[in-house]
């Protein structure tokens, strides 16, 4: 069911919605703060890239990072509009992982093996290595670091396919691997469960592990489409004798087994 419906100056490209109370925070170069009925609480006077959101369940407040090539400002908004800190970082933020229940928050910085956790106050409370975790594109949706009671962290060390838990001061509590094929990862940080979507190709991971990556589905997917498009440029009966073997391949495992 449709609740509400909104159009901007700017297309949105991240939202962070707080679960204590519904509202919502919005990235459309302006920041904008809207209540679980759809009004507009507050919003920005001027675009200030706003990209990467973070809100934080405890306090309300949301910490904003710049849209992709926006540069390293990173600011901090109260519940209520007040913009209580901005400053710049030596790297981009490339994603908001948790924000933590005193306030601070969980960040992936430039660095790709890096994990940092900054104060309210932007002050570096802690900082894990080790880590690959991979960027976010156009279909990698933003605007979901979920709170962290204790000031752990969990998070995907994507180049060995575990999830890492990590203590408040940035040392490894635990680690356990993941099944193989994994794209988009979400952590529930309260317990380290987590829903992952599998990327394409990831039923072939089961003979080798290089099948289950990203580049490897999208390039089977390749040869796949052109070596069909070929059978089928080179006529009718080609393409229907593929058809026959297809068919005979899928039907004949079901009656055998």
């Amino acid at each position: 069911v449709l609740l509400h419906k909104f159009g901007f100056e700017h297309n949105p490209i991240s939202v962070a919605v707080n679960p204590s109370d519904g509202t919502c925070w919005v990235g459309a170069g302006q920041l904008l703060h809207l209540s679980a009925a759809g009004e507009t609480l507050w919003t920005t006077d001027q675009n200030i890239n706003a990209g990467r959101l973070a809100v934080n369940p405890a306090d309300g407040a949301c910490w904003v990072a710049g849209a992709p090539g926006g540069g390293n400002l990173l600011r901090r908004y109260s519940a209520d509009g007040a913009d209580e800190r901005t400053w710049y970082l030596s790297h981009t933020v490339r994603d908001f992982v948790a924000t933590c229940a005193d306030g601070s928050c969980w960040v992936a910085l430039g660095d790709p093996d890096e994990l940092t956790r900054l104060a309210a106050d932007g002050s570096e409370l802690a900082t894990a290595t080790g880590f690959y975790l991979p960027a976010r594109d156009s279909n990698y949706p933003a605007g979901d670091a979920p709170l962290s009671a204790d000031g752990s962290c969990w998070a995907l060390d994507a180049a060995n396919n575990n999830l890492v838990h990590l203590s408040a001061a940035g040392a490894e509590l635990s680690r356990r691997a993941l099944p193989s094929g994994l794209g988009v990862v979400r952590i529930d940080q309260r317990d380290g469960s987590y829903w992952a979507a599998a990327y394409s190709g990831s039923y072939l991971g089961y003979f080798h592990p290089f099948f289950s990556t990203y580049l490897a589905g999208k390039g089977i997917a390749v040869i796949l489409t052109a070596v069909l498009g070929m059978i089928n440029y080179r006529g009718i009966k080609p393409g229907a004798r593929v058809i026959n073997v297809l068919t005979v391949a899928k039907v004949l495992p079901l009656l055998l087994f």
